[in-house]
């Protein structure tokens, strides 16, 4: 018996490994922080996805995934953003996140990696649009996963 249980464990683990990440797991790391000009001790370093650019991030977060209460993929010509609007609570924390660090930048952190860094908005009203340099599938995919959580 306790050799079936085990051969059933392998069995289900070397399938859970061998699968692709999408089909396991949907779930999504999304998070704004503040950008700054210069490193500081509750900062790191990260490197902007398609650029040549290394950012210092604060380790705080201001919105996470969870903030979330819609996701939409905006495309205008070749360029590709993503709206997200924020749940009521969520709203007035980055307003006034962005009332403080008008003159900054956010980083948008995605699965832990920094894929964009647009100017901190200046009226958000609850939402931020976030130009990303990724494909249409990609930015749909994020898109999809934000509104599944």
């Amino acid at each position: 018996m306790k050799r079936l249980v085990l051969i059933c464990f392998v069995v289900l683990l070397a399938v859970f490994l061998i699968l692709p990440p999408d089909a396991h797991s949907k779930s999504i790391r999304f998070e704004i922080r503040l950008v700054d000009i210069s490193p500081v001790s509750n900062e790191t370093s990260m490197k902007l996805r398609g650029e040549n650019e290394t950012l210092h991030v604060f380790r705080n977060v201001v919105v996470n995934e969870t903030d979330i209460n819609e996701a939409l993929l905006i495309k205008n010509g070749e360029n590709i953003s993503i709206l997200i609007r924020l749940k009521h609570d969520s709203a007035v924390k980055f307003d006034d996140f962005a009332m403080r660090n008008r003159d900054g930048r956010m980083a948008v952190v995605i699965d832990g990696e920094l894929i964009a860094a647009p100017p901190v908005p200046l009226y958000p009203q609850g939402q931020a649009l976030i130009p990303v340099k990724l494909s249409e599938k990609e930015a749909k995919d994020i898109v999809d996963r934000l509104n599944k959580e």
